[in-house]
């Protein structure tokens, strides 16, 4: 499904004040080996910082492992748990992910990161395959969270765990609370996906039926709403409503003609045709599958399917 956000962190620069004192002549060399020893300990996280920004994870986690061995008590500890475990989910080290998140939250309980580390910890659970877990920390996000900006976020994954938990119910009523409380959210359109999808397993298609259009009719500029035309015109052929579905098929061609289930739509545009008593039409659909998709296996059933038609026109 399918998508990950990134986060962005204010950087603290500290003001140094400069005093008027006299400091014994033992102390200072101390205090200068200390300074360098700070803007080593400054570079070396800055760098590992870069690769992370530089979208090279592999690199940024080793480092970063370094860093928190090395460095224990740094004043970056736990921006760099943070981007730790950021740079293993990102690598799909879902089980790394958690530990680093892990953590960062014990830790540091209230830390600026805290809400984007149990975030993503809830959803690393989940890409794991631990529903039940990611709901307990999604739950505690929810509750920690109420007014994170986030929050559609935590929502639709809550939805899809107690979907993988094949409890629909429940699942239904987070989809359908994210698409009523952030209708703007990029994470609208995957909820009203998974909503239409749950009432085709529950075979309310009318309903299912419905949900796609808004779908299509609200979220038209993303490839899900050209995966979803296509849908549409499988679940309206499913209904008996032939002529709709040979419209959607259509726009769906149109939309996506290169579509993995390109051939098989236009091979039920003609039988949709066939359904509606034009067979003239059908023939000619017939042949467009076979011209375009000569290799697909639609082809040969448009074969198969208009040689029968021709035989009964005889």
């Amino acid at each position: 499904m399918r998508s990950s956000r990134r986060f962005c962190f204010a950087l603290f620069i500290s003001a140094t004040l400069t005093v008027s004192i006299t400091l014994p002549a033992s102390v200072l060399p101390q205090t200068a080996a200390q300074l360098r020893q700070s803007q080593q300990i400054d570079r070396e996280f800055r760098f590992a910082r870069g690769l992370f920004r530089d979208s090279l994870y592999d690199a940024a986690a080793a480092q970063l492992e370094e860093f928190l061995q090395k460095h224990p008590r740094s004043s970056h500890r736990a921006e760099a748990l943070y981007l730790l475990g950021e740079s293993y989910f990102q690598t799909r080290q879902f089980d790394r992910a958690q530990s680093a998140f892990q953590r960062l939250l014990q830790e540091f309980p209230s830390v600026q990161y805290r809400e984007a580390a149990m975030l993503r910890l809830g959803e690393s659970y989940y890409r794991s395959g631990n529903y039940h877990k990611a709901l307990v920390t999604l739950k505690e996000f929810e509750r920690d969270f109420p007014s994170s900006p986030h929050l559609d976020q935590c929502i639709y994954w809550k939805g899809e765990a107690y979907l993988s938990l094949e409890q629909n119910d429940l699942a239904l009523n987070e989809f359908t609370r994210l698409v009523r409380l952030y209708p703007k959210s990029p994470f609208a359109a995957y909820a009203l996906y998974s909503i239409g999808w749950i009432y085709e397993q529950q075979n309310e298609l009318r309903k299912a039926q419905k949900v796609y259009e808004k779908l299509v009719r609200e979220h038209s500029d993303t490839d899900l709403a050209r995966d979803v035309a296509y849908r549409l015109g499988f679940l309206t052929y499913r209904s008996g409503d032939y002529q709709k579905a040979a419209d959607y098929l259509r726009q769906a061609l149109k939309l996506a003609p290169k579509h993995r289930r390109a051939a098989e739509a236009a091979f039920f545009v003609a039988e949709a045709e066939l359904k509606l008593g034009k067979v003239d039409g059908a023939l000619r659909q017939y042949q467009e599958v076979i011209r375009r998709f000569p290799h697909s296996v639609w082809a040969a059933r448009s074969h198969y399917a208009s040689g029968l038609q021709y035989i009964c026109l005889l």
